[in-house]
């Protein structure tokens, strides 16, 4: 350390070059002094000076160093047991087991961010300098991630003038692009932390992830403006159920059924801490945002009375200005669904034709004779085990065997339990499964319920061909 007297040199050599009278040998007084400057003070203290701007350049191609090192420890653990590892430390006690280096911190001194996202994917990341996740105004996170498939031709929503309520399209959780086409958006279930994440990825600047802090999100919309997103979630043991808003250029998120305090909400909701929520659909003109909202219960959960305009809300979200309950304009006296459920299906407000998954979803029907539908329901829902569509397909399955076993005149009493059985048996699989969503759990409790009385479920899902 230079010692703070040697900071005033330079005030003792501004009083030497002050005018004086020409004394004899004061220049060569003067020259050990100016050797000592020039040969070790001010090289220590240039040293001194840079080492700010130096440290960050070093310390982040330290951390690019680490995270290349704990990547190939996890892509050699990936090749063994053909997962994601369950967690850093598991991944730390793997690489010490072969010897392999790896690294738990950041040069900044700051634990590496491991996000399991499934079994197949995950985010290995730094904050960086500022120690706080990227957002589209900052810099961006060093980060190393497995994403999964793209889509050549992206889903993209398709925002009505008017509210139309409808079932959610559950299509678009694999994957689902902005209006502007800048960023993506993917919700990922993970079996072993029971968490489902939702992560936005840049399209236009590659290496910039972002993911929403609650780890029980269900369902989302992209706002028209392209750099806001709604997500519902519930179930958490960490964070309150609620209908979030997320705006991506500062990274901050609001409950929306906390922010508006209107007597309408309260008395949908009645107080609770705990609610079904499902989204149902964004229009252009405000935005608003509608949802169907009830408080949670035990027991089953009707369709019939939660699929109703008496559980719908409407928010506007203004992209100025605070959220607020819709007024007529936005949201007009809309009606609610009917009683069939072909529009589950529906891709009226989607434009793009997504992944292979989404795609094979969207050449669904419910018009076929029952042997191909719940052949071509059965193949769905193997193909989205492990991703965030398979608890709807499995809630579609429940509903087709439970109508097949009510509504069909051409099959015997016996065949009719089968199918009857076959319905109880997908509903509680869909009951136990942890990373289905509330309101669907609560929608398949309904349908075991029903089926195990022997009464007829109350939505039609099959169309007659004519």
């Amino acid at each position: 350390m230079i010692p703070e007297l040697q900071a005033n040199a330079t005030v003792d050599l501004a009083q030497v070059a002050q005018p004086a009278a020409p004394q004899e040998g004061a220049t060569v007084g003067l020259r050990p002094f100016f050797l000592a400057f020039f040969g070790l003070i001010f090289p220590v203290f240039w040293v001194v000076m840079t080492l700010p701007s130096m440290l960050p350049f070093q310390a982040l191609q330290r951390t690019k160093q680490f995270l290349k090192e704990d990547a190939g420890a996890l892509q050699l653990f990936f090749g063994k047991y053909d997962k994601t590892p369950d967690n850093l430390n598991v991944l730390r006690s793997f690489a010490a087991g072969f010897s392999l280096p790896f690294e738990v911190y950041d040069p900044f001194g700051e634990r590496i961010d491991f996000i399991r996202l499934d079994n197949r994917h995950f985010i290995l990341r730094s904050f960086g300098t500022d120690q706080i996740q990227n957002n589209l105004n900052s810099a961006i996170d060093i980060a190393v991630v497995s994403w999964g498939e793209r889509a050549a031709d992206a889903l993209i929503y398709d925002y009505p003038s008017l509210p139309r309520p409808d079932f959610y399209p559950a299509v678009m959780l694999p994957g689902a692009e902005s209006p502007q086409h800048q960023l993506t958006a993917k919700l990922f279930a993970d079996p072993v932390s029971r968490s489902r994440r939702l992560v936005v990825r840049h399209l236009k600047r590659d290496g910039l992830y972002m993911v929403a802090p609650h780890d029980g999100v269900e369902e989302f919309f992209w706002l028209p403006s392209g750099d806001r997103l709604v997500y519902s979630a519930t179930g958490s043991t960490r964070y309150r159920d609620g209908l979030f808003l997320w705006n991506l250029n500062t990274d901050t998120v609001v409950n929306l059924l906390e922010k508006v305090r209107a007597p309408t909400l309260r008395g949908v909701a009645q107080g609770a801490d705990a609610y079904w929520l499902a989204l149902a659909g964004v229009s252009q003109k405000g935005p608003v945002v509608f949802f169907y909202l009830r408080p949670r219960h035990a027991g089953g959960l009707s369709p019939v009375e939660f699929f109703d305009k008496s559980s719908i809300v409407a928010i506007a979200i203004p992209d100025k200005g605070k959220p607020r309950l819709a007024n007529y304009d936005e949201f007009p006296n809309a009606a609610a669904m009917g009683n069939t459920g072909g529009s589950y299906i529906n891709r009226s407000l989607l434009k793009g034709r997504g992944i292979s998954l989404q795609q094979d979803w969207l050449e669904l029907t419910v018009k076929n004779d029952l042997e191909q539908l719940l052949t071509s329901w059965h193949d769905i829902s193997e193909e989205a085990v492990g991703t965030s569509l398979y608890p709807y397909s499995l809630w579609m399955l429940s509903n087709l065997y439970g109508e097949s076993a009510t509504e069909s005149t051409n099959i015997d009493k016996r065949e009719r339990e089968v199918l009857r059985s076959y319905g109880t048996e997908v509903a509680r699989a869909l009951i136990n499964y942890p990373l289905a969503p509330s309101y669907v759990k609560g929608l398949a409790l309904f349908n075991y319920e029903e089926l195990m009385a022997g009464r007829s479920l109350p939505y039609k899902f099959v169309e007659k061909k004519p």
